[in-house]
């Protein structure tokens, strides 16, 4: 069984010079897997005669995977959290688990590339033959105690992030807006995903910079990668005749192309989708070759041939 270490770093409430290092080993286990045994970390921090105590609880769910776990103890701790990992790996499925685990669901944010910093602050819109201007839905959020996701926050142009850290910045928690300053509630977290960790170069956003570090700085990491045993399961459920062929080429398959240094995520969507293929009667080389080697190029298929799928239909169907 695999171990991992979330290390926490915060200051003592009351003795701003002190800071408090609590390393947690966690077990590692099925990430997001209906009916596995997993763990949640539940940090509670209680002060006591000027003393802060840090209360660590393990309790044992069926349905959250160790991602959902973890972040559920830091943001309960007081933390906003980034959840990074390749595409389709469940991030943005943590996210809205951590809400409803924790009973305070909110919203979905998708941050997007050209959205203005005013798009994050209020919405214009017309009424009555006049003008009028609102708080955003995110901003109206931010103000009650739910737990907010934020999808692709890397994604959006520098401005919007440096107006993000207000909000993010433990000690002010506040973003000024035309309507005024907007205050965040104290209970208020938020949940950022990402496909980058926002130091890394990533083909999908902009390159790093410098104030992603800033951004980085105000919340805490957790990374999420894809579960090969999750992958064998959601496969067998659906029933297609091979579903454990086709899952074990595609992890064959996605070893390859990182052992090739090849810029491509073999995501468990496409797992799902040569199983729904598989399943409408299409033949396993077919469903593997039109749903995975059909996203690379020529070049990058003889590149990984000889370490996944040997048979020729595979490749003729791409």
């Amino acid at each position: 069984m695999k171990f991992f270490v979330v290390e926490i770093c915060t200051e003592y409430l009351l003795a701003p010079a002190t800071f408090l290092t609590e390393s947690l080993t966690l077990l590692e286990d099925n990430f997001l897997a209906v009916a596995l045994t997993v763990v949640f970390l539940t940090v509670v921090f209680l002060t006591v005669a000027g003393t802060a105590v840090v209360l660590i609880a393990l309790v044992v769910g069926a349905t959250v995977g160790l991602a959902v776990g973890a972040t559920v103890g830091l943001a309960g701790a007081g933390f906003d959290v980034l959840i990074h990992g390749p595409a389709g790996c469940g991030k943005s499925r943590a996210g809205l688990e951590v809400g409803k685990v924790m009973q305070r669901e909110g919203g979905v944010y998708a941050f997007r590339a050209g959205m203005r910093k005013a798009d994050l602050l209020y919405s214009k819109e017309l009424r009555d033959g006049s003008s009028v201007v609102e708080l955003s839905p995110l901003m109206r959020e931010v103000r009650t105690g739910v737990v907010t996701v934020i999808d692709e926050v890397f994604s959006v142009d520098p401005e919007v992030l440096i107006g993000m850290n207000g909000l993010l910045e433990s000690g002010q928690r506040c973003i000024d807006t035309p309507l005024g300053v907007v205050n965040r509630d104290a209970e208020h977290r938020f949940i950022l995903t990402s496909n980058t960790d926002g130091r890394s170069e990533s083909r999908i956003y902009r390159a790093p910079q410098t104030h992603d570090a800033s951004t980085l700085s105000r919340v805490i990491s957790v990374h999420v990668d894809y579960d090969e045993d999750v992958e064998l399961q959601i496969a067998a459920a659906s029933l297609a005749p091979e579903w454990q062929w086709l899952t074990e080429q595609a992890h064959k398959l996605r070893r390859a192309v990182r052992d090739n240094a090849i810029a491509l995520d073999v995501s468990t969507r496409w797992i799902v989708q040569a199983c729904k293929l598989n399943k409408r009667g299409f033949t396993k080389e077919r469903s593997f070759g039109l749903t995975m080697l059909e996203r690379l190029s020529d070049s990058e298929r003889k590149r990984v041939g000889a370490a996944v799928c040997q048979h020729a239909a595979c490749f003729e169907a791409a």
